[in-house]
């Protein structure tokens, strides 16, 4: 989850994060993909604000996602024998 204004069309954006520790040509570290806002289907559009969350796919789960089927293993998970 993710607390920010975006616009439509941001989907499949990097959600990324300064690290001063990392490399100083590069000072990001990815922590996932954007995939969706989040929003009260209550909400009273005229007198509500928008929350602002959204959803994202953290980083590490892109692997399995596009992991190809001969690396999955018999229940489904990347490295499983």
């Amino acid at each position: 989850m993710t607390d920010a204004r975006t616009h439509r069309g941001t989907s499949g954006a990097a959600v990324v994060m300064r690290d001063p520790e990392g490399d100083p040509h590069l000072p990001w570290k990815l922590l996932g993909v954007h995939s969706s806002r989040l929003d009260m289907g209550t909400r009273d559009l005229k007198l509500d604000e928008s929350l602002g969350l959204n959803c994202a796919w953290y980083a590490d789960i892109l692997l399995t996602l596009t992991a190809p089927l001969t690396a999955l293993g018999t229940d489904g998970m990347a490295g499983a024998p």
